[in-house]
């Protein structure tokens, strides 16, 4: 068991660290780059108005940063729960404590168990 959860430590610190290098600082043309990567349309000029667009997305974390490498559109859930069972059926879980308080992750993690 301790190693299992030593194996999911690894794993959590891994997608954790992708996404500090894909969001970097966190200035506003990361918040446009991730609209454009996440295919939300529009012109964002502030922070406010990407974290407002995000209110209603419903994407999974891992999925979308190995898409983003491989160049491909990540799939959007229609609702929370529809997400919801999805990251449970596969594992797929951005670990929440690792969040900080700006990251538009914030807004981006659903509530999954």
């Amino acid at each position: 068991m301790a190693r299992r959860k030593k194996q999911s430590e690894k794993v959590a610190a891994k997608v954790a660290a992708e996404w500090n290098e894909y969001f970097g600082a966190g200035d506003l043309s990361a918040w446009q780059r991730l609209m454009a990567d996440l295919g939300i349309p529009g012109t964002f000029t502030s922070k406010t108005q990407c974290k407002k667009a995000l209110r209603n997305v419903w994407v999974n974390i891992v999925d979308f940063l190995h898409n983003v490498r491989e160049g491909r559109q990540t799939r959007h859930f229609k609702t929370q729960n529809e997400l919801s069972n999805y990251t449970r059926d596969t594992g797929k879980i951005y670990p929440r404590r690792m969040v900080t308080q700006d990251s538009p992750l914030k807004g981006l993690l659903a509530f999954i168990f």
